[in-house]
């Protein structure tokens, strides 16, 4: 495993890469993208060994303001990590261990939301595999509330509006 980095819209964004052992030989590459939380170690390590244990090269990474990646500090804009996905592969792009026709997305959870739109975007993704992505974010989020904090929470999401 290599710790690296890459810049994404100009914050330099912390991940790990493993390439399996294959004599010189080009493999396909999987960036793999965290879920809310950030957790990199907890969501996406083992995922990412037992992709490469199969013969992928797998790219782990903070999207920005996570982890050890610079950028605003805990500000999760779903736009802002498809981009992040979508210059990881463009880093990918530039390792010689990997075929950079032949690159895939994997999301866990708020990942595979960002993976299923960074892949319709960007023909680069040959293949996108979102586990447990959120289909419907008004329905999670009311899911997680009572039915007075969710009247609150609307509450204080036009009050922001406002004061923007």
């Amino acid at each position: 495993m290599e710790k690296v980095s890459f810049y994404s819209e100009g914050h330099r964004l912390v991940g790990y890469l493993r390439v399996p052992s294959t004599a010189g030989k080009k493999v396909p590459g999987i960036v793999c993208c965290h879920g809310y939380s950030g957790m990199i170690e907890l969501m996406l390590k083992g995922v990412a060994e037992r992709l490469t244990e199969a013969g992928y090269a797998t790219l782990i990474f903070y999207h920005r303001g996570l982890g050890e990646s610079e950028g605003p500090r805990s500000r999760i804009i779903p736009w802002e990590q498809a981009q992040d996905a979508r210059n990881a592969i463009t880093y990918l792009q530039t390792r010689t261990e990997v075929d950079p026709d032949k690159i895939g997305l994997y999301g866990t959870s708020l990942g595979g939301c960002t993976v299923a739109w960074a892949g319709a975007i960007d023909n680069r993704a040959k293949c996108i595999v979102s586990t447990g992505g959120i289909g419907n974010c008004e329905r999670w989020l009311k899911s997680l509330r009572r039915y007075y904090e969710w009247t609150q929470f609307l509450k204080d999401i036009e009050e922001d509006r406002i004061n923007r």
